[in-house]
């Protein structure tokens, strides 16, 4: 069971226990979380004071701690950089601050921008045409968002931990780190999809 759906069953059934008829009986595949009108305000001054082109990639390539005792990042996101920019996006990567020289290294082509609030993040994911990411917290904003995303996996079990949303696709599994050419291949797939 999916931690989302376990939670959800837990808040359904303590509802029901209560008298209080639950909106909904059937969990959504999406969690529509609702953006503050400050956080879409904030991230369209942003946009504006950046000169952000409308087409964008957002990159996170990171992702802190570990993973039963394994590193939870995959290696490989400078090599994103080019073939986006080959489909017309703008690869992108707003930091939180204690990761800006991990992210200058792990993805020095990409236009790397000062850290913004995590709200404002959040609009930004909701604009964007694409979001590249590990299983972390920035896959599960983008899904909360509806952004069309790719998370990225080798150690955490997508059973359990997946981002909620149908936008969402996932290369790699645990165990294996998925190789460039399948990333590239996914990219393809979610913005052909999400233009239809």
């Amino acid at each position: 069971m999916h931690e989302v759906e376990r939670f959800w069953y837990v808040a359904y059934k303590a509802l029901e226990a209560w008298g209080v008829k639950p909106a909904y009986d059937k969990l959504p595949k999406r969690l529509n979380m609702k953006l503050a009108q400050r956080n879409e305000a904030g991230a369209r001054n942003l946009i504006s004071k950046i000169s952000l082109p409308e087409k964008f990639a957002i990159l996170a390539p990171i992702a802190k701690g570990r993973h039963e005792g394994k590193e939870k990042y995959w290696k490989h996101f400078n090599e994103l950089v080019a073939p986006l920019k080959e489909r017309g996006l703008t690869p992108v990567v707003f930091p939180a601050k204690d990761e800006i020289d991990a992210v200058k290294l792990a993805a020095p082509d990409a236009i790397i921008y000062e850290p913004t609030s995590l709200g404002n993040f959040a609009a930004l994911c909701s604009r964007a045409s694409i979001v590249i990411a590990n299983d972390s917290g920035v896959s599960h904003i983008a899904s909360a968002v509806h952004a069309p995303q790719i998370t990225i996996v080798g150690v955490t079990d997508t059973d359990r931990t997946s981002p909620w949303s149908d936008l969402n696709m996932i290369v790699g599994k645990k165990g294996q780190w998925p190789e460039v050419h399948e990333v590239i291949s996914a990219i393809d797939q979610v913005l052909t999809k999400s233009k239809s």
